[in-house]
């Protein structure tokens, strides 16, 4: 349940162009149009966000968990703003603020895990 997100709004993410850059490839954004796909993309990764913060809650996980989460969610939102704003030289940049998204939220847990194993040590 905690993986599929960033996987499928990374896959969203990276087909997602303006359409100046379209070619002959197929892309969400020629499917959906640029808002939609968008749109897509977003709300996979705001359920993503659901879903990590109910699996912190339930396991009764630090706020370090939930931090990066929020944190990547974040960054990536502010790449899905400045798409839709005209403000990103291409779509490619959707693409690697994906994989940054999905590259922190993969590494939420073993940061988590690394962090309660200093609070224990501590302790």
């Amino acid at each position: 349940a905690y993986v599929w997100p960033p996987v499928l709004g990374w896959e969203l993410a990276r087909k997602i162009r303006y359409p100046r850059e379209e070619t002959a490839y197929v892309t969400y954004s020629r499917l959906l149009g640029p808002g939609w796909a968008l749109g897509a993309a977003g709300g996979v990764q705001a359920v993503g966000l659901l879903v990590g913060m109910a699996i912190a809650w339930r396991h009764g996980m630090s706020l370090v968990f939930p931090a990066i989460l929020i944190l990547a969610t974040l960054l990536l939102a502010r790449s899905y703003v400045r798409f839709g704003r005209g403000l990103l030289a291409s779509g490619v940049e959707l693409k690697v603020a994906a994989e940054q998204y999905a590259g922190l939220v993969m590494a939420a847990p073993t940061v988590e895990h690394l962090w309660k194993g200093v609070i224990d040590h501590v302790a």
